[in-house]
């Protein structure tokens, strides 16, 4: 359970299903979402925690969607496929989708 940076409509905590430490220095907070909680969740609770200074280890923070999705330069999701897992997560200000075929490509990637 991490305390958010900015208060969301509805909460102002985050308890992601997943926690995968990459290594000693990185920790990856991981959540399933449904297109439907998707842009909600990236508005109030998609943040990387790994830019902040003297926090160890860094806290990336990741969506996971079940099939293929696209965003386009207003933050806006879709699908392009059924196929495979994406991976949202926001590396600056905005939100990043990344594709992978499988659930096991995306862990690989991550670690």
């Amino acid at each position: 359970m991490a305390p958010i940076q900015e208060l969301g409509s509805d909460t102002i905590w985050f308890y992601p299903d997943f926690l995968l430490w990459a290594n000693q220095n990185e920790v990856w907070a991981i959540d399933p979402k449904g297109k439907h909680l998707l842009e909600s969740a990236v508005t109030h609770k998609l943040l990387d925690l790994g830019s902040l200074k003297n926090i160890a280890p860094s806290i990336r923070v990741g969506f996971v969607l079940e099939g293929s999705y696209t965003v386009d330069q207003q933050g806006v999701f879709s699908r392009s496929g059924r196929e495979g897992f994406t991976l949202v997560r926001k590396p600056g200000t905005k939100p990043k989708a990344v594709h992978f075929r499988s659930l096991t490509a995306l862990v690989k990637e991550l670690l």
